[in-house]
């Protein structure tokens, strides 16, 4: 009788052993799902959060324009050679740039001028502005091409916001000088015709104050 007690206890107690594994099994596998349930919960928040922040930058960077961007160039060209030949190069620069995806909206010949300091042996050299419209290449390109040109001194340009309309600071000065000049010539001589005329007088009244060699005594 008490065998079989035990025996029953026994039973009983392995039942309970055998439960208890499986309880610990199932709650150890319970944890584990919900520890990757919450880790992917917490990766979908964080792409989530992520791709929100990608947009909210997205939206405050400032879209780029398609627009081609736009320079002004100037070169200063050789002083031996004609305005004829000068206008021929500047149409050879806007054929390198038409042929690269450019263009040349606006160009002027500024005349020959002085030079700051001598370039090449140069007192003097022709200047010339070109406003371009081209992508970086092609002014690129363009400069490349004048670099190998014997007839160019320098060049220099500069990227611009917008192109200035009507005619340049240089041109509008050109212009006002060439109209002083030419009311001048109405009103009366030329600034070249007055100044030679009054040299002319200097040498006259410098010619008559000095005495000549016939009128001294001849010395004893």
């Amino acid at each position: 009788m008490r065998v079989k007690i035990v025996a029953r206890i026994m039973r009983g107690l392995l039942a309970c052993a055998d439960q208890m594994c499986i309880f610990r099994r199932l709650m150890r596998g319970t944890l584990f799902f919900a520890g990757v349930r919450r880790v992917y919960r917490g990766a979908l928040a964080g792409k989530a959060c992520q791709k929100r922040m990608l947009d909210a930058a997205t939206r405050r960077m400032p879209t780029r324009s398609n627009k081609v961007p736009l320079y002004e160039s100037v070169y200063i060209a050789r002083p031996d050679i004609s305005a004829t030949q000068v206008e021929a190069l500047t149409a050879d620069w806007a054929k390198i740039l038409e042929d690269n995806g450019g263009k040349v909206t606006k160009d002027e010949y500024w005349g020959l001028k002085s030079l700051a300091y001598r370039i090449k042996k140069n007192r003097k050299g022709h200047y010339s502005l070109m406003n371009i419209d081209a992508p970086p290449a092609a002014l690129s390109e363009m400069e490349r091409n004048m670099r190998l040109n014997e007839d160019v001194l320098r060049y220099m340009s500069i990227r611009v916001d917008e192109h200035e309309e009507g005619p340049s600071v240089m041109m509008q000065n050109k212009s006002n000088r060439d109209d002083r000049d030419r009311s001048r010539e109405l009103d009366g001589d030329s600034p070249r015709e007055q100044r030679a005329e009054a040299a002319e007088a200097n040498s006259e009244v410098t010619a008559a104050e000095t005495p000549s060699t016939e009128d001294k005594e001849p010395e004893e």
